[in-house]
């Protein structure tokens, strides 16, 4: 089952529940019609990250940042500080292999360090 409606250039598609936005327009505009909060950005740094450490920053449609970090290293560990480059009233920290609550709770907080072994860390910050 699909469904079409088309808006200034911007179609949203619904198949089978599920909502495509396919535009002729910036991907700023197509999800400001969905929607989801744009324009916020997220400034940070990992100073000298070891070669196997990586990450990946992604933002839920309420404006909430997740930070994914996470090291391929298949022995040992690294220590690497998230620099988030601003001051952040609540920054809650992730281990989603150990359980869904957090690991760590901070509060008016600049710089999380982290120690990385072989699975993802998050950081979330609102």
């Amino acid at each position: 089952m699909s469904e079409t409606i088309s808006m200034k250039r911007i179609e949203l598609q619904v198949v089978f529940g599920i909502v495509l936005v396919l535009c002729a327009v910036s991907p700023v505009a197509a999800a400001e019609v969905a929607g989801v909060r744009v324009g916020d950005f997220l400034d940070y740094t990992i100073p000298n990250p070891p070669a196997t450490v990586h990450d990946l920053l992604l933002q839920k449609s309420n404006g909430t940042f997740e930070l994914v970090v996470w090291n391929e290293r298949a022995d040992g560990t690294d220590s690497v500080t998230v620099n988030l480059a601003g001051t952040h009233a609540s920054v809650k920290v992730y281990d989603p292999t150990t359980d869904i609550a957090p690991i760590q709770i901070l509060t008016d907080v600049r710089l999380v360090s982290l120690s990385l072994s072989d699975h993802p860390v998050i950081i979330e910050m609102e």
